[in-house]
């Protein structure tokens, strides 16, 4: 019984550090987001000033792949001197990424590789889509997981408000 609960305790911990290294919203976003499609080393310091968009997402994920024209539509429609989107390829192997990410490269926004979930495990990624909405100051805003096409008016409200907040701090 002892050696049990010392097991449980032990993966109640692993939990609970997880869930501690995951930033809150509120809190300052993790830096590295992978290399762009370029090769240059992605970070949300280097984008202070505008708002990110930051999620992790696969090829095998239907919902993911029905995200990334959205996102790809926001980012347009907003402009890319306020709006930054970084979609990371969430744990798969980079044959695969540079497969997919060649079938999209119409997209404008910016393509990265998180191929051990390395970079997924700062952002407390364990289901995908899982985005990120990242502020003008570089703290996390608000995050979703799962995709549905209620989110999406929510997504929409919180960038609003977000653009009206950077116009307001550009203005001050």
């Amino acid at each position: 019984m002892k050696k049990v609960l010392t097991l449980l305790s032990a993966v109640l911990y692993s939990f609970s550090s997880m869930a501690a290294s995951m930033p809150d919203i509120g809190e300052v976003a993790p830096d590295y987001l992978g290399r762009g499609n370029d090769g240059t080393v992605v970070r949300v310091s280097e984008q202070q000033g505008k708002i990110m968009v930051v999620t992790f997402w696969a090829s095998w994920c239907p919902p993911c792949l029905k995200e990334l024209p959205l996102l790809e539509g926001l980012q347009t429609t907003v402009g890319t001197e306020q709006l930054k989107v970084v979609a990371v390829n969430y744990r798969e192997d980079k044959k695969q990424y540079r497969r997919i990410k060649n079938k999209l490269k119409a997209l404008t926004f910016t393509l990265t590789s998180d191929s051990n979930g390395k970079i997924g495990r700062k952002y407390g990624v364990d289901g995908i889509p899982h985005m990120v909405l990242i502020d003008h100051e570089g703290n996390i805003a608000n995050r979703w997981v799962g995709y549905g096409e209620g989110n999406i008016q929510q997504v929409v409200d919180v960038m609003n408000e977000l653009l009206a907040k950077q116009l307001a701090d550009r203005e001050s």
